[in-house]
């Protein structure tokens, strides 16, 4: 686990000065003078040490935003932490994916990864989105980790989380916007005309259109079917999908480590 989380905090470091200032190219300094951690090292710290003592998430998230209070937290999350007897609020902004990556180290086999990850974000982050961003970072540093190549990984974050990775980090960066949301950011998803008809199903769920979609080939199986709100079926059994582009917090280096950050807008 020690060495997932250096990668996060490493990769919260090198993007904090470019979150608001994205680059559009791979030939920047890793480290400036005014590289600082961020919320994300905060709250990727507090999951760890959560995972190993065996603690309370929001315990942990309210102990270690107090040590550490002005880091960059969204106004929502800031409520939250101040506040001891808060329950979640709903949000599906990129926070429950940034602060995940310990839960990818800490288990052995994919179904407790997503099921930890699920617990992970929910007491704060429990729209479907913002547990399916969780889930699809947490599943991803599980599946590297443990060996499986980028296509299997490839296969996992788009086919079981509802994710699109089909266009180039180098066509993505020449369009990038800002994105506080698991859906916009975490990292990219082919965006359906949006309703509540056209929810995708949680991480690691059978797809509700099964006959339309490619299985991933090593599904570890069995999961737990998503309930009819959390992913109906929409119309003609496939998206239509208006991409919203998304890019890496300033680099892929960032993406990768700490699954992004999230802006100071909704947390």
């Amino acid at each position: 686990m020690r060495t997932g989380v250096l990668g996060a905090i490493a990769g919260d470091v090198i993007g904090s000065v470019y979150e608001w200032h994205n680059v559009r190219t791979t030939d920047f300094p890793l480290f400036r003078a005014e590289s600082t951690f961020t919320d994300d090292t905060v709250l990727t710290v507090a999951t760890a040490e959560a995972l190993l003592q065996g603690g309370d998430y929001a315990q942990a998230y309210r102990s270690w935003f107090r040590r550490h209070p002005d880091r960059g937290y969204g106004d929502r999350f800031r409520l939250w932490a101040e506040a001891d007897g808060a329950g979640p609020y709903g949000s599906l902004g990129n926070g429950s994916a940034m602060r995940v990556s310990p839960v990818g180290w800490a288990f052995d086999s994919l179904e407790e990864v997503l099921a930890e990850a699920r617990r992970s974000a929910a007491v704060t982050h429990d729209h479907p989105a913002g547990i399916r961003g969780a889930q699809a970072v947490a599943g991803a540093v599980f599946l590297g980790r443990t060996g499986a190549g980028k296509r299997e990984i490839r296969a996992f974050v788009e086919d079981s989380c509802g994710y699109d990775l089909s266009v180039p980090l180098e066509a993505l960066r020449l369009t990038y916007r800002f994105d506080v949301t698991c859906p916009g950011r975490c990292p990219r998803r082919c965006e359906p005309s949006w309703s509540r008809r056209t929810l995708r199903a949680p991480c690691g769920s059978p797809s509700p259109w099964a006959e339309t979609a490619t299985p991933w080939p090593a599904w570890p199986g069995p999961w737990p079917r998503p309930t009819a709100e959390e992913c109906p079926r929409p119309s003609g059994g496939r998206f239509s999908p208006s991409c919203r582009q998304t890019s890496p917090r300033g680099s892929g280096a960032s993406q990768l480590a700490s699954g992004g950050g999230d802006g100071v807008e909704s947390r």
